[in-house]
């Protein structure tokens, strides 16, 4: 049998993982990224990234349209 493993997960403001997505103990998830369905997070994202897959890494920088900036400097 395997012991329990513990490790806090931090995801910052303005984060949205998607279903079924996995986030492994330890891990660290940047403002502003975006988490595809189904990705497992085994080591840190950066921010402001499109990440997908197993292991989950950035594909695409997310781009913001003048709406979501200005409602993001006012948060």
């Amino acid at each position: 049998m395997r012991p329990l493993v513990t490790s806090p997960i931090t995801i910052a403001d303005h984060t949205w993982i998607a279903a079924e997505a996995m986030v492994m103990p330890g891990c660290s998830i940047g403002p502003g990224t975006i988490v595809g369905a189904r990705s497992v997070v085994r080591s840190d994202l950066p921010g402001w990234k499109i990440c997908v897959g197993d292991p989950c890494r950035p594909v695409k920088d997310r781009e913001l349209n003048e709406q979501s900036k200005s409602y993001l400097n006012h948060s």
